[in-house]
């Protein structure tokens, strides 16, 4: 039975491998071919994906084990459309509540020139983000490594919520921090709307992420 495991296991983490690199071979092309505004981002987080994040690593055993903080990525093609579809505008500002490695908060500043903040608690993960803000120096760009649930939170916007993983109590503190925020911010929630009086979707639409098709809810905070 443990043989069978392991084979299964290797089996589910080989095609999942191939769909990365299926995901990451589009979102070259798209970059290359209809956005090349995102090439340099694009070159810096790929070379950093293969040769560094090894070196980056960090011993986070009790955030590892949390399926909150579950990790997966947004390719540009993806990141740029969901913020489009916003109403993403120069000027505005966008917040990214665990922004991971950056993707979306690097997506905001270059294709929008919004001003792009983006808060992440794993300490590898920000490093990782912070490394590409030295070598690019993007002045709208604000990276955080916080707990958004015990920090204050900016106004924005434009807010995006990775929740696909969250525990219920997580998201019902959240949930209630968001609700003290300016009336008509959007809040993008990944996989499951943001349950509250005061918070309306808008739309539903489906995107693709480094894991496959995602759902991602279009809400505004009415009241």
């Amino acid at each position: 039975m443990q043989i069978l495991n392991r084979i299964y296991s290797l089996f589910i983490g080989s095609r999942i491998m191939l769909y990365t690199a299926c995901i990451q071979t589009i979102d070259c092309i798209y970059v290359l071919l209809i956005k090349p505004k995102f090439v340099i981002y694009k070159t810096l987080s790929l070379i950093i994906a293969i040769f560094t994040i090894p070196l980056l690593w960090s011993k986070e055993k009790d955030i590892e084990t949390n399926p909150a903080f579950t990790y997966g990525s947004t390719p540009v093609f993806s990141a740029y459309n969901i913020l489009k579809q916003a109403g993403a505008k120069s000027g505005m500002t966008f917040l990214d509540l665990g922004s991971g490695r950056g993707n979306l908060v690097f997506v905001a500043a270059l294709g929008f020139e919004m001003n792009s903040i983006g808060i992440e608690i794993q300490n590898r993960h920000y490093r990782i983000s912070k490394f590409i803000y030295n070598l690019m120096k993007n002045s709208k760009v604000t990276l955080l490594k916080e707990n958004f649930l015990t920090s204050k939170l900016p106004n924005a916007d434009i807010i995006f919520i990775s929740n696909t993983c969250f525990p219920s109590f997580t998201e019902i503190l959240l949930t209630k921090k968001l609700e003290n925020l300016k009336i008509d911010t959007i809040l993008l929630s990944m996989s499951a709307p943001l349950l509250s009086e005061k918070i309306k979707t808008q739309a539903v639409r489906t995107y693709l992420f480094s894991w496959g098709k995602g759902t991602v809810y279009f809400q505004r905070i009415v009241s």
